[in-house]
């Protein structure tokens, strides 16, 4: 598969927007970015030895009581970690919104390195990330 977006091409391991494949289908384009940058938003800091600052497991504050405070620091965390992707030059927005106690979804809109726009909205419980959109080319 060739791809001419400089962002290469990757495995997937979201299957259907959630956060399990083992189909091995492959992607590439801006969805690399995406899901790179899921990974980060899912995966416990220290995880990797290699890369201790890897990661910043969003799901475990699912469920957490949260102030407008608290959230207003969750929207940094995530920016802060997302900006640490290499494909990602700027973030744009963050937005949280709990559709429960134990579901919350998470829109973040990306400029990527190649000054590319997209957005992603992201299902996130306390089990798993999901992509349910991808947004490319916002105006």
């Amino acid at each position: 598969m060739a791809d001419e977006s400089g962002f290469g091409v990757s495995v997937t391991t979201f299957h259907n927007g959630n956060d399990i494949d083992d189909t091995g289908a492959t992607i590439s384009g801006v969805r690399v970015a995406l899901e790179s940058v899921a990974h980060r938003l899912m995966t416990l800091r220290g995880f990797f030895r290699r890369w201790p600052d890897y990661g910043y497991d969003l799901r475990s504050r699912v469920g957490a009581r949260v102030s407008s405070v608290g959230l207003a620091r969750l929207r940094a965390e995530v920016e802060q970690e997302a900006l640490k992707d290499s494909y990602v030059r700027n973030v744009e927005s963050v937005e949280i919104l709990r559709d429960s106690d134990s579901r919350w979804r998470v829109r973040i809109a990306l400029e990527l390195e190649d000054g590319q726009l997209i957005e992603g909205v992201l299902l996130v419980t306390t089990v798993s990330v999901s992509i349910l959109e991808e947004i490319n080319g916002r105006p």
